[in-house]
């Protein structure tokens, strides 16, 4: 496989063989349809968030991963506003393509604006209305 995932907490999964896979997505029109959808919906939505991100500067792209995580953890009924990072600050700076002091210096401006309150890894979205009107549009719709 070209690509491979690393669980950063407790997972659940459930494998499935690639020949099984293809053997019922091509023996189902509908299976086909829905796994073909949801799979163009997940790359239209990454291309336009890197799209709108391209340009953000660094404090946006973190409150934007912060609005993308809560949105996560709301769709799955989670605790939305308070969470746990799974990622630690340097891996948060590997996967927005900026340098760990730059992250900090993000979350330290997000804190002093009253929008996030964070501590190791914790992060609660104190004024989460208020992140979510001024970084929303950098995300797919909700």
């Amino acid at each position: 496989h070209q690509y491979h995932a690393v669980a950063l907490e407790d997972t659940w999964m459930c494998e499935i063989p690639v020949h099984a896979l293809r053997k019922r997505v091509f023996s189902s029109a509908p299976l086909s349809r829905q796994v073909f959808s949801v799979l163009c919906q997940k790359v239209r939505e990454q291309r336009q968030m890197l799209g709108r991100l391209a340009n953000a500067d660094a404090t946006c792209r973190v409150a934007a991963f912060l609005l993308s995580l809560s949105r996560r953890y709301r769709r799955r009924r989670l605790p939305h506003h308070r969470f746990r990072l799974s990622m630690d600050r340097a891996d948060i700076a590997n996967y927005l393509g900026m340098k760990l002091e730059t992250v900090s210096r993000s979350f330290t401006a997000l804190q002093k604006r009253g929008l996030i309150r964070a501590h190791g890894k914790w992060v609660e979205l104190t004024d989460g209305d208020k992140l979510e009107r001024e970084f929303s549009s950098y995300l797919p719709a909700a």
